[in-house]
Order: structure tokens, then sequence, then C-alpha cells
């Protein structure tokens, strides 16, 4: 099982993060990082449009199913984009995280709810990050926010 979790934030995890993270948000984040992680969000989302054509739990979502997928993604894509600024950068922090998610969330381990709960505890952070920001935005100078500053 550690070797099954090993390939997966090597395929997954460095491999897609190197180019979301690593490539595009550096240089879509001039009109702001949460503007730049929804651009991601969506590309992302269009990237695995083609699995509803072809994979059987995919498809039984239907293209309505999609919808619920592209908002997944993009409350997913500025997680990650929170967890890479937060961590100066680190394309190693943001490929643990999405290949261990996509380990526990889309193998067989995530037979049962194991799913949903991890789907609706990435939606409430992804919440809570975007009040923050919210938060902070309208904050007098000097006051701390739980999100990462803006670069």
């Amino acid at each position: 099982m550690l070797a099954a979790l090993g390939l997966w934030i090597a395929t997954y995890g460095f491999g897609e993060e190197i180019g979301w993270r690593g490539f595009a948000l550096h240089r879509l984040q001039s009109g702001g990082w949460i503007r730049a992680a929804v651009i991601i969000g969506v590309l992302w989302g269009a990237w695995h449009l083609p699995y509803f054509f072809y994979k059987d739990n995919f498809i039984v979502l239907g293209m309505g199913g999609f919808v619920g997928y592209l908002i997944s993604i993009v409350m997913g894509s500025i997680l990650l984009a929170w967890i890479y600024r937060g961590s100066g950068n680190s394309i190693l922090m943001v490929a643990l995280w999405h290949g261990t998610f996509d380990f526990v969330s889309a193998s067989p381990i995530a037979a049962g709810s194991v799913n949903a709960v991890i789907s609706v505890v990435v939606i409430t952070w992804v919440l809570v990050i975007l009040w923050q920001a919210k938060i902070s935005q309208s904050s007098p100078p000097g006051t701390e926010a739980l999100h990462p500053p803006d670069e």
C-alpha cells in the first residue's frame, strides 16, 4: 500500500502540481491568487472532462455530475493555491497533499462514505479560507489573517 501511495504522489501529486501550481499559478496571479486559483480550477476540470466519457464511475454521474465535480475541483484548486503560497511556494507540499488526497478519495480505499466526508472537510476548509481572505481585505493594515499574504 505504501508503494501505491508513493506512485500516486509521484504521478498525480508531482505530475499535476508542477504544472498547475508551479507553472500556471505564478503566471495568473497578477489579478489575485484566488482569481488565479479559480481559473486553474476551471481548466483543471476541463482537463478531467474526458473521464465522464470513458470511466464508469464518472459516466454514472452524467453531465450534471460534471458540474458538481467542477465545483469541487475549483474548491480544491483554491485550497492547493493556499497551501502552495502558505508553504513558500513548495511543490513538495502540494504534491504530497494532492497525491494523498487522490489516493484516499479516488482509489478503492474511498469505498462508502469516506469520499463524501473528505469532500465536505475540503469544501468547509476552502469556505473558511475565502471568508478569511474577505475579512483581511477589509481589515485595517497590520491585522493578522489566517491566509498567506499576497505576493
